[in-house]
This record gives C-alpha cells, sequence and structure tokens, in this order.
C-alpha cells in the first residue's frame, strides 16, 4: 500500500479567464493515458472552507455569503485575507492555520465572482486513485480521466469524494450557469483558486 503525500489544490482559473478575457471550455480536454498523477505539494488545511462558512459564518453572513453587500466584491487580495482571518479568529472562534484562511480566502474570492469553488483536500494512490475535498454546495463535477469521465457531487455540507481508476487529468465544476476548470496537467505555483 502506498500512500502519497497530501495535495491541497486551488488555482485561480476564473480570475485568469477574467484577465485574459478567455471563456471556460465545456467539457475537460482529453490528454493521453500516459500522463502521470498529478505533483503539485502542499500543506493539508484543517478546515473545510465551505463547511467551516456554513457553520460558522453563515449565520451573520447568510448561506453562501448571500447578506455579503457590494462593499465586500470590492476588497482587495490583502484587505480580504486580513477580514476573513479577523472574522475566523473572532467571531467564529476558530484557530485557523495559514493555509485555512488561505482556503477560505479563495473560497469568499468565489463567492464575490459568482465561480463554483473547488478544493482538493486529500489525494491518495492505494488501490487506484482517491481524491476528497470540498466544493460550492448544489455544484456538480466532472473528473476527467484517461478511462473517461467520473461524476462526483458535494454533500450537504460541501464534501466530495472519488474513487478512480487511472489518474485525474481535470475537474470541471459547474454550477448554475458557470463554470471552473482545475487542470492537473499543467504545473501550478500557486495554492488558491476557483
Amino acid at each position: 500500500m502506498m500512500k502519497t503525500h497530501f495535495y491541497f489544490l486551488l488555482l485561480w482559473i476564473a480570475a485568469l479567464f477574467t484577465l485574459s478575457g478567455c471563456e471556460p471550455k465545456t467539457t475537460p480536454a482529453a490528454a493521453p493515458a500516459t500522463l502521470s498523477a498529478p505533483t503539485i505539494p502542499v500543506q493539508q488545511i484543517t478546515l473545510g472552507p465551505v463547511s467551516t462558512f456554513e457553520q460558522a459564518c453563515a449565520r451573520c453572513h447568510g448561506p453562501q455569503g448571500s447578506f455579503y453587500g457590494e462593499a465586500f466584491a470590492n476588497l482587495s487580495d490583502t484587505q480580504l485575507h486580513e477580514f476573513i482571518k479577523e472574522m475566523m479568529e473572532g467571531p467564529a472562534g476558530l484557530h485557523p492555520t495559514e493555509e485555512d484562511i488561505a482556503a477560505m480566502t479563495a473560497y469568499h474570492q468565489a463567492l464575490a465572482a459568482k465561480k463554483p469553488y473547488l478544493v482538493v483536500m486529500d489525494y491518495v494512490e492505494e488501490n487506484g486513485y482517491r481524491l476528497s475535498g470540498q466544493a460550492s454546495l448544489q455544484s456538480n463535477l466532472i473528473i476527467q480521466t484517461a478511462g473517461g469521465p467520473v461524476q462526483a457531487a458535494p454533500d450537504s455540507n460541501g464534501n466530495w469524494s472519488a474513487q478512480l481508476q487511472s489518474p485525474p487529468q481535470s475537474i470541471l465544476v459547474q454550477k448554475d450557469n458557470t463554470q471552473t476548470l482545475v487542470d492537473f496537467r499543467k504545473p501550478q505555483k500557486t495554492i488558491i483558486s476557483f
């Protein structure tokens, strides 16, 4: 039994699409079957952003941030990070790590941009490939592998998992009429994404 280290994937796909003027593809492109598993080591988060928000923050800020006003969307990345840190440590009474704060900040950026959010919190090579993490509530995931697509959906707490026979190539997250594509085939330098 071989267990790889954990992966926490978040990339700024939506922001990149917005800045570049590109539109996300409706279906992930196929890749050669010889691709190896992702090699993006990151630190594991302890607090899932979607479930943490719904349990500790939604009572004041509304489900999925529905009580946020226009000022929220206008915060800079630095201001948002500091706001999230203060709120998690203060009113929410949490003890977040820097990785937890970064993941929650990315979730809030997804809320502000009205884009689906995805985080892969666990990636294990054992009897195939097992991935799990959190995604925007009421979203759908299509995980593209060399063997074909695998569907997944988050539960009522935002948790999702999938058992794959071949390495993941990409994950398309869809919610309403928006989508985010996480491409495992491209090396990423960042740990934050929506």
